[in-house]
């Protein structure tokens, strides 16, 4: 079991400022829907705190967080290679015959260099992250992360009030698709 918590907004409107205590109100019952919602279909790549292994439904999740960095950069390259590919070709277009400046050369080499980059960097991440197995990395290194982040089903039971709003069982699911349901408390 662990923690989640997720955000989300609501709007409302009022025409002519007549009904601004109900556009209110129906912003925030429509941010009360909309996290409800999100709270449903939520879950985070937690491994398991007694063995560390992390659930298939989860391999997606931990897939596209895996080297982010490499998409993120990828993008960046890709738009600075967008920007710059435009008035290089135009200085290029507009070349008189004879010799060009060196500048011209380094301006067009490092475009094309900026656009390898981006598309390796996105082809890569994609090529990586289909073969990365989220439970073939150090099993120790998971369980402290599963420790830090979750608690054992016992542990949860264990140090919960006897009475109050915790007495309520939590409920299982499989993959985060499935319905959700509370169990009655015994």
């Amino acid at each position: 079991m662990y923690a989640v918590g997720r955000t989300a907004t609501g709007h409302g409107t009022s025409l002519l400022f007549v009904d601004n205590q109900g556009a209110q109100g129906r912003a925030a019952s429509r941010a009360e829907a909309a996290l409800r919602y999100k709270l449903e279909i939520a879950y985070d790549v937690v491994p398991c705190p007694a063995c560390g292994w992390i659930q298939q439904h989860m391999f997606p999740k931990a897939r596209r967080a895996f080297r982010a960095w490499m998409r993120q950069l990828g993008v960046i390259l890709l738009f600075l290679f967008m920007l710059v590919a435009l008035p290089a070709a135009v200085i290029v277009a507009h070349l008189r015959p004879g010799p060009a400046p060196v500048i011209i050369f380094g301006v067009i080499a490092a475009t094309v260099l900026c656009g390898i980059a981006a598309v390796t960097l996105l082809i890569g991440k994609v090529i990586q992250s289909n073969r990365y197995d989220p439970n073939g990395t150090d099993q120790e290194s998971r369980i402290r992360e599963g420790r830090s982040r979750g608690l054992l089903r016992e542990e949860l039971e264990k140090n919960a009030p006897a009475s109050g709003a915790c007495r309520r069982r939590f409920r299982r699911r499989t993959r985060p698709e499935d319905p959700l349901s509370e169990e009655p408390a015994p």
